[in-house]
């Protein structure tokens, strides 16, 4: 019998962790990997070809963030965790069983002096104690499989926020060299002027000066570049090489396609971590009723066998025990903790509320600053039209026509730097609503490997 259980147990397989092997693995990563090319085709198949891609978008990236990001696999892993726990919250309490030998020291001559005897001590569980804690486990796991979509709207929102400042970069590195072409020329015709003696060195200074700071501005923009570049590989989950001869395509989007209003209701009934919220605390009613359940004691049935001098001997005990002090300590510590939980919770969506109508109202502010610059823009660009009309008729020279260039040049990185200003507030707008999004739900079959 015994050899019969012990055959079905389940035994240990170690498995150690080999940082060398770990490093490797993550240097050896690349938006090639086929790996990757079989987790979008299961999950969204037109992004899988053609490949290599071509040119990579902030859905595929999105992607390829879920299959590589090591945050989202730590969430995932902790997710699998608490689905276990659910199993392990059904199993019934084994029956224990006790050998009881015995001896007769005042036995007769001849008659056998060991007294064999056995007994099972068999568990019962009372007042549904095993219903709620499957319960509390079921909504712990629920509360994980939510963190776990919190953990991908980290991830999305985090890519999203570095593809803005890496396309901004990229866009900000041509117009400061359009600009910088302009100064340069702005600075040649003032040096032509003041070798003739037609301009004083006051007037050159500051062009010299203005172009002295683009260079650095330039400068700081390739360094912004290469950051975004770095921020980028990180929100993947892969190394920086990894990304060597890739080409991204990203939209700077001003507006959310989503309307906002009915969201802000949904979202303080469906976003993850309000839903996880609800989650635990309704675990923390369970943890109490566990404790209520307490007051009533678990029976243990105690069937016993005695063999006494060729004589079999049958009994049975009853066991339970008292609960003198009705278990109110640990009522009162549940009762709280249920007090915490719906404190926190509390806590919880009001912080969300105040977060959708903050980003709600620097969205508004954002969408007014590019209209302004896009108009101020607008404005130079036309200047430029006239300027040019009067420099052809000889009204100007050529040093006014580069400096009104110069003034739409200027005005083009500040479009710029509002348009990327307005898509990161967008961007924040669609956190604090969590707007359900075809990559978030592309982790559906992710949901069911772990059920």
């Amino acid at each position: 019998m015994s050899l019969l259980v012990l055959s079905a147990c389940t035994h240990f397989e170690p498995r150690p962790l080999q940082p060398e092997a770990i490093a490797e693995q993550y240097d050896s990563l690349s938006l090639n990997d086929a790996e990757l090319r079989a987790f979008l085709q299961a999950h969204a198949p037109k992004l899988a070809e053609p490949w290599p891609r071509p040119s990579w978008d902030l859905s595929a990236l999105t992607l390829a963030a879920f299959h590589f990001n090591t945050d989202l696999q730590l969430a995932r892993a902790q997710w699998e965790t608490a689905v276990a726990a659910v199993a392990a919250a059904a199993m019934r309490p084994n029956p224990v069983v006790n050998l009881i030998p015995g001896y007769n020291v005042d036995a007769q001559s001849g008659t056998p002096r060991g007294i064999p005897g056995m007994s099972v001590d068999i568990p019962i569980e009372t007042a549904g104690k095993r219903r709620i804690r499957i319960s509390k486990t079921e909504h712990l796991a629920e509360a994980a499989r939510l963190n776990f979509i919190g953990a991908a709207w980290q991830v999305r929102s985090e890519l999203r926020s570095v593809l803005i400042e890496l396309t901004a970069a990229q866009r900000r590195l041509t117009l400061l060299q359009e600009q910088l072409v302009i100064q340069q020329r702005v600075v040649d015709l003032l040096q032509q002027r003041f070798t003739l003696g037609a301009a004083s060195a006051a007037e050159l200074s500051p062009a010299r000066v203005a172009l002295t700071r683009l260079q650095v501005d330039l400068a700081e923009s390739e360094r912004q570049q290469n950051d975004a570049r770095n921020n980028l590989a990180r929100a993947l989950g892969v190394p920086l090489h990894a990304l060597a001869g890739a080409s991204f395509a990203f939209v700077l989007d001003l507006v959310p396609v989503i309307d906002v209003a009915q969201s802000r209701r949904q979202a303080l009934h469906y976003r993850a971590d309000i839903a996880a919220g609800l989650a635990e605390y309704v675990a923390s009613e369970a943890d109490l009723q566990t404790e209520i359940a307490k007051q009533y004691p678990d029976l243990r049935l105690g069937p016993a066998y005695q063999w006494d001098q060729g004589e079999s001997k049958w009994s049975l005990g009853i066991g339970l025990e008292l609960p003198l002090n009705r278990n109110q300590g640990a009522i009162a510590q549940a009762e709280a903790q249920r007090a915490e939980s719906a404190a926190r919770f509390r806590a919880l969506e009001t912080s969300v509320i105040a977060q959708i109508d903050r980003a709600s109202a620097a969205h508004r502010v954002a969408i007014d600053q590019v209209t302004r610059a896009r108009a101020l823009h607008e404005a130079t660009e036309n200047g430029i039209a006239r300027q040019e009309t009067r420099l052809r008729v000889g009204d100007i020279d050529q040093l006014e026509y580069q400096t009104a260039k110069l003034e739409a040049a200027v005005s083009a990185v500040a479009v710029l730097d509002s348009e990327a200003q307005a898509a990161q507030a967008a961007g924040k707008l669609e956190d604090a609503l969590q707007q359900p999004l075809a990559e978030i739900d592309a982790l559906g079959a992710l949901h069911g490997r772990a059920k």
